[in-house]
Formats: structure tokens, sequence, C-alpha cells
């Protein structure tokens, strides 16, 4: 999924199959790249160490730092992957009780 608009999309489709309760949905509207303006303060560096900042792709599996490019400039962050890979986060979550 490559924008809100298809998440959201996705994410009601799952919503109306009547799943039983602890089935989950994987929604990353992100694509390849991701742009990101902070107000205040700065993006963390990425680490991809047990409990830093890591970056995924569909299948749960760790970007290697050589996959992507990160940019930094002043408040403005971007990260693109090499190969076009699909950039998954695992830092937002959001449940919702489906009873």
């Amino acid at each position: 999924m490559h924008n809100w608009k298809l998440a959201a999309k996705e994410f009601i489709f799952w919503a109306q199959q009547g799943w039983d309760q602890g089935i989950s949905v994987s929604l990353s509207p992100i694509g390849s790249t991701l742009n990101f303006r902070s107000v205040r303060g700065a993006v963390d560096s990425i680490s991809n160490r047990p409990y830093g900042s890591r970056i995924y792709d569909n299948n749960k599996a760790i970007i290697e730092p050589n996959n992507y490019i990160v940019n930094r400039d002043g408040r403005n962050f971007s990260i693109e992957t090499l190969n076009d890979t699909a950039i998954y986060l695992e830092t937002l979550t959001l449940l919702i009780g489906n009873t």
C-alpha cells in the first residue's frame, strides 16, 4: 500500500469480515519512501539493534542500512529504499476491539 486512502479501504474491508478476536491486520501506507518534517526535535538514529529503531519490509525482515538512504536537513527527514521495497513501521500500533 502506498497511500492512506488505500490503507483505509483495506482496513474497512478487513473490519467488515467478522473475524474472531485476536486476528490482526497489517497496514503500511508508506511505500518505499518516507518524508517527515518535525515541528520540534529530530528523528532519532536508525540502529537496527534489538531495542533500537529498525526499518522493516512487508515480511517483517529488517531492511539493512545498505538497502536504504537516509537524508537529514534540519528538521526534515527522509528515508528511501534502494530496491523499491515497501517500508513497514512497527512504532505505530492501533488496537481496536472488534467485538
